[in-house]
């Protein structure tokens, strides 16, 4: 997996051996966390100096402190390739091989989810902490707030491996596995109905 710096110098990385390690930064391994899948992709989310958050194939969520010390879990019904990501207010959003997108409070807790027509591999892109951008393999990218509710569907014609990233200027860049790049103008899902754009 992709590896992850912690605010302490640590880092943390997983691997297909199922396991999530931490090391200093000389490469010492400091500490060691055992999943009952492989955690193939889902890149460690810093939830603070010494914690992080990541998904495995053995279908959890799983918050990890750098001694390896295991804090909180949350069971899903298909296996978890995205990387956690972070709102503002500390919720936590990640897809599933369950079709579902699940919002998590900081201690683990489901808020809401968001049922898709296929599988979520795809990361989500956060927009100012307050909104996601999360794409399935159903075809569309799905926006959510930090509490789960769906404020669109946007359909781009393929299914969604890549995870989109959000620019600068606003606009959503995503790719599809079926040979188009997309540059994406957002709603402001802030203003009122009538004026959204």
């Amino acid at each position: 997996g992709s590896p992850t710096v912690l605010g302490n110098k640590r880092v943390c990385v997983g691997s297909n051996d199922k396991t999530l390690y931490f090391f200093d930064e000389l490469g010492n391994k400091l500490s060691s966390f055992k999943t009952g899948g492989w955690i193939m992709h889902s890149k460690p989310m810093v939830q603070s100096d010494s914690v992080v958050v990541v998904g495995s194939y053995d279908n959890n969520i799983y918050s990890v402190s750098s001694s390896g010390r295991k804090l909180w879990s949350f069971e899903t019904n298909g296996k978890i390739h995205a990387s956690p990501q972070q709102f503002s207010n500390g919720n936590i959003i990640c897809g599933s091989f369950d079709k579902n997108i699940y919002v998590l409070n900081k201690d683990g807790q489901i808020v809401n989810y968001v049922e898709t027509g296929n599988k979520v591999i795809s990361s989500a892109a956060i927009i100012n902490g307050k909104y996601a951008v999360v794409g399935s393999y159903d075809g569309y990218l799905y926006v959510i707030d930090a509490e789960g509710k769906v404020l669109d569907t946007i359909p781009i014609g393929g299914k969604v491996f890549s995870s989109p990233i959000s620019l600068d200027d606003g606009s959503i860049f995503c790719a599809t596995m079926n040979g188009r790049a997309l540059f994406i103008r957002m709603a402001d899902y802030s203003a009122p109905s009538s004026q959204k754009l």
